[in-house]
């Protein structure tokens, strides 16, 4: 057989895999009695027995292995080399508790010809909880009961979420949860900070509160905070004291990391901020709800029906579910990850590139749960990352060819997924996967003592970052339902990925959030978003960052083209701070809340070919940034905006707002205007600039505007400007 049948033979097997052969099926669907495996595990099995069974036998003298690290174990055992077939562990149905990561580092590395696949068995469901049953619940009162939770007693275990049944509890707030107005109602408002300029105490309004808190320690508060009369995000901070004669709550930690620029930080506790008080037994008032005494090492909760019998009741334990790390050709497929931890930091230490969502010192890392690094040519699909505590999915540090696709990502604590590494970032990876770090002394080729990192070399020093990886087909919302300042799918410090043909809605602030690095350049396109920057201002569904010196921020460049914006709380797209070199092309965008699309202080922007409908206010050129750092001064310049459609701008065509001038715009020609009261006078004023000379007010001829068909007929002027059509069925996830 030759290599290239041999190939083809093993991808007939393993199905969907690296490369997606068409008519590919998937593994277990060969004829005969029982799928093909190499180990079986099952909830029913025994690490003692064989696992080449995929039930115990009559006797039970054999069958599945019931852990997953004894089937990595066993995969270890199995002589690799020369091997040209896939080695395969099947999983059963069924809820599987984790006590530790499951780490697959290099000894568990597959092939192109051989990879390693832990998959569900066929037509079933394994579950990996990060959590821990919660028993011996007793009576309170009234609806509530009460049990001991060991090891919690003394502030050792603490967590902001429980499931029952798996499904998410709520936990014990006021004001309560109003579900008619799941957004912005249902939260009190801050009086401003308790004396100015505090950072750690504010004041709350009179009659916020009906009842008086026992142990208000045991409390904290969930607080918005911004700038500029913005919100940008929240923190969850706990209660240090309150004084009800003042009506002042103080936290036991500022909002603020004095670390960063004053220009940048928010102001906390601003007046009107939303916020809320949770976690307090005063307050548990409704079915669902719960709240954990960390003094006394007690949870209580008010069970929906009245009663804790037959019901598994889950709290979090583990961060991290499992880990690909320094690992190759390795497959998960079709499991369903949940009842992870959460934290008050959801970006991991040494990423660079965050912009303003930059790592906070000094708290807590969400985790995720799913970590790569170092992972190459791996898979990841068809798995359902289940109200997870912190981030969904991470590809931290160097990751090279690993796809991500057909995954669904809902209700996260954080982040979706994450891509994010670091120049000259070296990392080391203990057993169980911790990223710690050692820098050595090494001489470089002049003879020169530097500092690198362990296993590092001048040579690949700069490949410390996820590049060439595929992020497609994948279904992502409702994330950030703890870190609100997060986003759907958030690139760092990354290279040339793929992000295409996903469906992400419903989330706080962006979609997708591009990171603030001159090296980052990568491809997002195909993506269908909607019911983006709910929560957060000053935000786009597509956001991108370039908070660097002018030699790295002229070399950014993304390409974003071909995306669907539908209903963004915020812009449509968003190249802020110096995002520069991009290439906006074939978007469609509809009925943002703000602009179109910003540019704020990048050079070089390319916009062309999009539709926007239903706009407040089509374009924005803004060069408030350059203040900042005073050489990037007149840095943004060279932007082009051609063959676009603008049908129905509320406000105005082009918002102006500081430092505008003529180069900011290199051309600006051969666009359409419709159902926008101002175009008339914006083309008069700029034609006189010698911009738009070729411009035009018409009706574009949509197909069927009514119904949401923006397609055009074939008699539409827009082509006639060059306008090129947009596939729109080419948009949002594909099938396998």
């Amino acid at each position: 057989m030759t290599a290239r049948r041999r190939l083809l033979f093993v991808l007939s097997l393993v199905g969907a895999s690296l490369f997606a052969l068409p008519g590919g099926r998937p593994i277990g669907a060969a004829e005969g009695p029982e799928p093909q495996a190499t180990f079986f595990v099952a909830t029913d099995g025994n690490d003692a027995w064989s696992g080449t069974l995929a039930a115990p036998s009559a006797d039970r003298s054999d069958g599945p292995f019931a852990t997953l690290e004894k089937a990595r174990d066993a995969l270890r055992a199995i002589d690799r080399q020369g091997r040209t077939t896939p080695r395969v562990v099947m999983v059963r149905g069924g809820k599987y508790f984790l006590d530790d990561t499951l780490v697959l580092g290099p000894k568990d590395a597959g092939t192109a010809e051989a990879p390693v696949v832990f998959t569900a068995y066929p037509g079933e469901k394994p579950i990996l909880s990060g959590g821990q049953k919660v028993t011996g619940w007793q009576p309170y009162k009234d609806h509530i009961f009460v049990c001991d939770l060991p090891g919690s007693k003394g502030g050792k275990w603490k967590f902001r979420r429980l499931w029952a049944d798996g499904k998410l509890q709520t936990r014990s707030r006021w004001p309560n949860f109003d579900p008619q107005h799941p957004l912005r109602d249902g939260w009190a408002k801050a009086d401003g900070p308790a004396a100015p300029d505090s950072q750690q105490a504010f004041r709350y309004r009179p009659g916020t509160f009906l009842r008086h808190w026992a142990k208000p320690t045991e409390g904290a508060v969930n607080i918005f905070y911004g700038n500029f009369g913005c919100i940008w995000g929240n923190d969850i901070i706990p209660i240090k004291s309150i004084d009800e004669s003042k009506r002042i709550i103080t936290l036991v930690r500022p909002t603020r990391d004095f670390d960063r620029p004053s220009w940048f930080w928010p102001t906390p506790f601003q007046v009107d901020a939303p916020f809320v008080v949770e976690n307090l037994l005063e307050e548990l008032d409704r079915p669902g709800e719960w709240c954990l005494d960390s003094e006394e090492g007690k949870l209580y909760y008010w069970p929906p029906g009245g009663s804790v019998e037959g019901r598994e009741i889950v709290a979090p334990k583990l961060d991290r579910l499992v880990a690909l790390h320094r690992t190759a050709f390795v497959t998960l497929r079709g499991f369903t990850f949940t009842e992870t931890t959460d934290g008050d930091e959801p970006q991991a230490g040494g990423v660079e590139g965050l912009g303003a969502m930059f790592a906070m010192t000094g708290l807590r890392y969400s985790g995720e749960a799913l970590h790569l690094n170092r992972a190459q040519r791996c898979l990841i699909e068809d798995n359902d990352f289940d109200s997870v505590g912190g981030n969904g999915i991470y590809l931290q540090g160097y990751n090279a060819r690993n796809i991500v696709r057909r995954n669904q990502i809902g209700h996260a604590g954080a982040n979706g997924i994450c891509l994010g590494g670091a120049m000259g970032y070296g990392d080391f990876l203990t057993e169980r996967g911790s990223l710690v770090h050692h820098p050595v002394e090494r001489r470089d080729k002049q003879g020169r003592t530097v500092v690198l990192d362990e296993g590092m070399n001048l040579e690949n020093s700069h490949l410390q970052y996820p590049l060439f990886n595929e992020i497609v087909d994948n279904r992502i919302h409702h994330t950030g339902e703890i870190n609100r300042f997060t986003a759907g799918i958030f690139l760092a410090l990354s290279e040339d990925n793929v992000i295409g043909h996903n469906s992400i809605h419903d989330v706080p602030s962006h979609a997708i959030e591009l990171g603030s690095s001159g090296q980052s350049r990568n491809i997002i396109e195909y993506n269908d978003i909607r019911r983006t920057c709910q929560w957060a201002d000053d935000t786009g569904a597509i956001n991108c960052w370039a908070d660097a010196q002018p030699r790295d921020a002229a070399r950014q460049g993304h390409i974003i083209r071909c995306n669907r914006i539908v209903e963004s709380g915020g812009h449509g797209i968003y190249l802020d701070d110096y995002s520069s070199n991009c290439f906006v092309y074939g978007n469609v965008i509809i009925r943002p809340a703000e602009m179109g699309i910003h540019i704020h202080g990048g050079k070089n922007n390319v916009v062309e070919n999009n539709l926007f409908i239903g706009v407040r206010n089509l374009l924005a050129y803004d060069d408030a940034v350059s203040g900042r750092t005073p050489d990037m001064a007149g840095y943004s310049r060279g932007n082009r905006f051609c063959r676009n459609i603008c049908v129905g701008c509320q406000d105005k065509v082009l918002h102006h707002f500081t430092d505008w001038t003529e180069r900011t715009v290199a051309q600006s020609d051969d666009n359409l205007f419709f159902d926008a009261p101002d175009a008339a006078s914006y083309l008069e004023i700029h034609r006189k600039m010698g911009y738009e000379l070729h411009s035009i007010v018409a009706d574009p001829l949509f197909v069927d505007a009514a119904r949401g068909d923006y397609r055009l007929q074939s008699g539409s002027p827009a082509l006639e400007l060059g306008f090129q059509s947009i596939d729109f069925r080419r948009i949002g996830p594909r099938g396998k």
